[in-house]
């Protein structure tokens, strides 16, 4: 065998390894295959060259890459979905970020819009904080009302409206990535859209979303053109293969 060829058994070890490597951590394998395509397909370039040191090393590198990239935790062992459960405006649960439009009737001194603050809590005039975070507006609206009776109108007329929620996140490849203004019944591709649409690398099959303070994501099937977003996500677009 002459110095500068790679032994086929060798090479083929070490893909192998890559390969167990990838499929028992990250699912689906694409996920780290299409963002280190080029790369993988420089260092297999090099192998054909006997530059076997460079090979293993270069792989090594990007599965440690690959490891600490934000789409590892987006990657869930779970199937890629096609449904996810929408938000209705009357079952929607306050959080921080959240904003809301208080009126007492005949107080306008006690009427403004406050917003939830991250520990949870809404401020409101001459009655203090409240705890916001996991109620509905029809559920903080009766608090509210109870707590003025309680300390400074009787039988207070209270209207509560939910003025702006907390926003979503759009990142990956997308024109403009960043904050979005989160509306009720917005769906993935809506998001997409309000973050300036795909790049020309997107990947239009599919989208990683991650809910709010959860540690891992979901992978979603973008053939369902309704999956529903929810205030606080991270969606995150891919590349795609070509």
């Amino acid at each position: 065998m002459s110095e500068g060829s790679v032994p086929g058994n060798r090479l083929q070890s070490l893909l192998s390894i890559i390969a167990i490597v990838v499929l028992s951590d990250l699912q689906p394998i694409e996920i780290w295959f299409v963002r280190h395509s080029s790369s993988l397909f420089l260092l297999l370039s090099n192998a054909r060259t006997g530059l076997v040191p460079t090979l293993g090393v270069g792989l090594g590198l990007l599965l440690l890459s690959a490891c600490a990239h934000p789409d590892f935790k987006y990657a869930a062992r779970a199937p890629i979905a096609l449904e996810r459960d929408a938000i209705s405006a009357q079952d929607y649960r306050l959080s921080p970020g959240d904003q809301v439009r208080l009126s007492v009737f005949g107080e306008p001194e006690i009427s403004g819009d406050f917003k939830i603050i991250d520990q949870g809590y809404v401020a409101l005039p001459t009655i203090g904080r409240i705890e916001a975070s996991g109620l509905t507006i029809g559920e903080l609206r009766s608090v509210v009302a109870e707590k003025l009776h309680a300390h400074v109108v009787v039988n207070p007329i209270v209207t509560l409206v939910l003025l702006a929620h907390r926003p979503l996140y759009v990142g990956g490849e997308v024109r403009s990535p960043g904050k979005v203004d989160y509306e009720i019944g917005m769906t993935v591709r809506d998001a997409i859209s309000s973050a300036g649409g795909y790049t020309y690398r997107s990947d239009y099959g599919k989208v990683f979303i991650r809910a709010k303070d959860q540690p891992a994501g979901q992978l979603y099937d973008l053939r369902n053109t309704r999956i529903p977003v929810h205030p606080g996500d991270f969606i995150r677009v891919g590349e795609r293969y070509f």
